[in-house]
């Protein structure tokens, strides 16, 4: 006689036969144990890729250190729709109170959002201010404010702009500019958001086309129209839908956006002296006038660009500069020869310093870049889904039914780009 024991999962299962027919009871209960061991090993497999998955520590993860954002914009005639920012290091149950011209207007605190209808119809200039609350208090902690100005329009707010003049090509045709592509940054860590706008020149195209484009140009302003710089990259960069895309992001992680994009031999850097209101400014500058500067490095990129201002300044020009994060390089005071020394030395100390700041930005900016890469960030915006009969059309145009043109007004898109989606295309179908 056999005796045969069995264990699955700790189970033990007996059993006793004479006979061959009896095996296959054996053979059924090996079956069915495999089942279970692959039941077993499966769930553990999941149960392991589980725990396996990365365990981010959300409190160390980079912010940006941006305010409370209030805008307030004329809905109609009588009402003014205010609105803010719920930052993330805000407790749960934050409310808010708003206050126009420094009274307040919110019979509770505003919880369900971060706006309010104002009922207010006059036109005159009106300040409104939001406090956030928790648990009944005001705390005071990045209250913001904004200043809705006087005859304000209806549905949105105007940021004035500098438009670039007209340009002239080699070839004598005039070229015209208008507001392309845009994004935003707190590129001077002050909290709020700044707009990066690209002008494109009227006679943008690639390469698909010849003849000349205008220069393209990248400006930076504040959201009250002050314009903080301006880009041009120059002759050797060519305007069409290709070939400027641009990313705006904090990759140093020094509370200040950077700009990314690609440039070329020619582009001029919106921080040199090139600019026009820069410009502008020495040109009206005269003798004993008196120039207030937040700080050097505002003269210049490196050592000396910024020696080289100063002395276009204070020597060519004799106008007298105050730098307000520096006392001691004040020009009004100390013009013996002992001061004069002092200030020299203190001036080029600074300057030095200044550059080595910028040389440092820079290896922080590459080192950022390439450690986004390496985590799979991809720069750029994504494509726009091709168009439904953008196929049906495709055919058509390969078999030479229809022209270029004719196939990218039906997918209503440039005829350059339709060329560019259908060499993608084309290269997709051969994968």
């Amino acid at each position: 006689m056999l005796c045969v024991h069995i264990y699955i999962f700790n189970r033990k299962i007996s059993t006793t036969f004479d006979s061959e027919k009896q095996y296959s009871v054996i053979q059924e209960a090996k079956d069915n144990m495999k089942k279970h061991l692959l039941c077993l090993i499966t769930t553990i497999l999941i149960a392991a890729s589980l725990n396996a998955q990365p365990n981010y520590n959300y409190e160390k993860l980079q912010r940006e250190n941006l305010g409370r954002g209030v805008v307030a914009i004329r809905k109609d005639a009588s009402t003014v729709t205010v609105s803010w920012r719920y930052l993330s290091s805000d407790p749960m149950d934050t409310g808010f109170n708003v206050y126009r011209n420094s009274k307040k207007i919110t019979p509770e605190p505003v919880n369900a959002g971060t706006f309010y209808d104002d009922s207010y119809a006059s036109p005159d200039a009106a300040t409104y201010e939001v406090r956030p609350v928790v648990k009944g208090k005001e705390t005071n902690r990045k209250n913001g404010r904004y200043t809705l100005p006087a005859n304000a329009p209806t549905g949105y707010t105007q940021i004035p702009m500098q438009k670039p003049a007209n340009g002239v090509t080699p070839a004598g045709d005039t070229y015209t500019y208008s507001p392309n592509d845009a994004s935003i940054g707190d590129v001077d860590g002050d909290g709020e958001y700044e707009i990066i706008l690209k002008w494109d020149p009227s006679n943008s195209h690639d390469n698909a086309h010849d003849g000349y484009t205008g220069e393209v140009l990248i400006d930076c302003y504040r959201l009250n129209g002050e314009q903080l710089w301006r880009i041009n990259l120059g002759k050797n960069i060519r305007a069409g839908a290709h070939y400027t895309q641009f990313m705006v992001y904090d990759l140093d992680n020094d509370g200040k956006a950077e700009i990314v994009m690609r440039t070329a031999d020619g582009s001029i850097d919106g921080k040199d002296f090139e600019r026009p209101q820069y410009k502008k400014l020495l040109r009206k500058m005269k003798k004993d006038d008196l120039l207030y500067i937040k700080s050097i490095d505002r003269l210049g990129r490196n050592y000396e660009e910024i020696l080289q201002q100063w002395r276009i300044i204070t020597k060519d020009k004799g106008v007298d500069i105050v730098v307000l994060d520096m006392p001691l390089l004040d020009t009004r005071r100390g013009k013996d020869l002992m001061g004069t020394f002092l200030s020299d030395i203190v001036l080029q100390v600074l300057s030095f310093v200044a550059e080595n700041e910028r040389t440092n930005i820079r290896q922080r900016q590459t080192e950022g870049i390439a450690a986004a890469k390496a985590r799979g960030v991809r720069f750029g915006r994504p494509p726009r889904p091709l168009p439904d009969n953008f196929h049906a059309v495709y055919q058509r145009w390969r078999a030479g039914k229809i022209t270029g043109t004719a196939a990218a007004k039906e997918c209503g898109m440039p005829l350059a780009t339709f060329r560019y989606r259908a060499e993608i295309y084309e290269k997709a179908k051969l994968l």
